[in-house]
């Protein structure tokens, strides 16, 4: 199927590519001290789930890359802010959007769990990789549209994998997620589809209406009371006791990077696809790992990223 829009630009911007973004360890993509009912709560996108803005990305990104070369950081990343030459970045990044969060289960321990409106909204950036020329996505785009169909069936209750492991015979089948909601799910063969796209262990995969999931996915944040210590007298320092919000191991975020032909070339990044290639290689030197949100130390915040296409 050949894309609505195959030849868009974004401005300069004329290729792309999608990413999964998979957690390694829990994050804090933080918004910094807020008073609400935790002093460090995560991103969240203007509907309340998590997300992973792009400034925290391609901060991240630079200073990765800056370790490897410092030269190429500057030309795909754009120049430092003290820096008289100013220019464009030939790499432009979205927003990292949620795809599927892990939660608790009843029965199987965990389960994954996503939304028709986290599934909508994966298929409409799908889209847009695709207008600007990201290549070889449309069978995952029509198996979402598939699931999305598929779900319309279902209304009000979930849909799972005819292969599920997380059924609870003795509540005639139903789902129990996070102790408290309890789904009664259809089967349906696209979910299992949509679990080996995603590399993801095959019965763990849950689509849930958007009102319960959006509850479960932020009651499955995991928050943190950390504290300061006086060295001296071994107690806790004044305003040295907080909460920190912390996105779970294994949630899987997306995101686009496009890429524009750069103001001066540098061997081979003389046009968009070179600079896309480019990305790739100096990804792949990183082991296809970032850290965001910091806390690496502490084992926290490291992510891989999965280049789709």
């Amino acid at each position: 199927m050949e894309s609505v829009y195959p030849r868009l630009t974004l401005g300069s911007y004329s290729f792309g590519d999608i990413i999964l973004l998979r957690s390694i360890t829990s994050l804090h993509p933080g918004v910094g001290r807020g008073g609400e009912e935790v002093d460090l709560a995560v991103q969240r996108d203007g509907l309340g789930f998590p997300i992973i803005y792009a400034s925290s990305i391609k901060g991240a990104l630079k200073t990765a890359i800056w370790r490897i070369d410092q030269k190429k950081a500057k030309l795909l990343l754009g120049p430092e802010a003290e820096e008289e030459e100013k220019y464009a970045s030939p790499v432009g990044v979205l927003d990292a959007f949620l795809l599927a969060m892990p939660v608790r289960s009843l029965v199987g321990v965990y389960a994954f769990l996503t939304t028709p409106l986290l599934l909508q909204r994966f298929y409409d950036i799908i889209n847009f990789a695709e207008a600007v020329r990201a290549r070889n996505l449309e069978g995952l785009k029509d198996l979402i549209k598939q699931m999305l169909q598929d779900f319309k069936e279902v209304k009000n209750g979930a849909m799972i994998s005819p292969f599920s492991k997380l059924r609870v015979d003795a509540l005639n089948g139903k789902l129990v997620l996070n102790e408290e909601f309890w789904l009664q799910p259809a089967e349906r063969d696209s979910v299992t589809k949509l679990e080996h796209e995603l590399k993801m262990e095959e019965g763990r995969l849950v689509v849930a209406n958007d009102d319960v999931g959006l509850s479960v996915i932020n009651r499955s944040l995991i928050r943190v009371t950390r504290v300061k210590l006086d060295r001296e007298k071994k107690t806790v320092e004044g305003g040295g006791l907080w909460t920190e919000e912390h996105v779970p191991l294994g949630t899987i975020f997306y995101t686009v990077f496009f890429y524009s032909r750069p103001y001066k070339a540098i061997e081979d990044t003389d046009s968009a696809e070179n600079v896309g290639r480019e990305m790739r290689r100096l990804i792949e030197a990183l082991g296809n790992y970032l850290v965001i949100g910091g806390h690496e130390s502490v084992g926290r915040g490291i992510v891989k990223l999965e280049f789709r296409g």
